[in-house]
């Protein structure tokens, strides 16, 4: 949905920052750039060994670094978002005209940071309540399985540029 979202705002130059434990959102955002005829960019995929702010920071200034920068970054989860988005204003750079992010998991803080975060909610609330009924489920019976789908929302804010325009 974030690459999706992306290529119809005019973005291809589409980065992913993540951690080792977001390695399967790095495999999804691969197939999403595939599916939508995107060029992938190796230089543009960051797996940091670092975690949250930090690793987003340090990661954004790798690809700040580069002769020719993505236009937009999507990131494994929302705090390594906020570390890029420092470290973009922090070079005198600003999100989203120079460059534009998307993060995940839509923490609560996110609608009041100077730029307001998009970000994908994955409904943490209603994952929590659907692993904790398949728990009891489990107790009572060991061989109890099921399988849930739940869909991800996009939720628009001001951190992606529209390059249509």
């Amino acid at each position: 949905e974030a690459v999706k979202y992306l290529m119809d705002m005019g973005h291809r130059k589409i980065g992913f920052i993540g951690e080792n434990l977001t390695k399967s959102k790095a495999k999804h955002f691969r197939t999403a750039m595939n599916e939508y005829a995107l060029p992938i960019r190796e230089e543009y995929i960051i797996i940091s060994e670092e975690r949250f702010e930090i690793a987003g920071y340090h990661s954004m200034e790798k690809l700040l670094e580069l002769k020719e920068r993505p236009t937009a970054v999507i990131f494994g989860y929302d705090y390594m978002a906020l570390g890029a988005m420092k470290c973009i204003k922090d070079h005198g750079l600003a999100v989203p005209d120079d460059i534009s992010l998307i993060g995940m998991d839509n923490i609560r803080s996110l609608p009041y940071w100077d730029t307001p975060l998009t970000t994908i909610s994955s409904h943490s609330k209603t994952q929590c309540n659907l692993a904790f009924d398949l728990l009891l489920k489990k107790m009572k019976n060991k061989y109890y399985s099921e399988n849930h789908m739940l869909e991800a929302t996009l939720i628009k804010r001001d951190s992606v540029k529209n390059l249509k325009d």
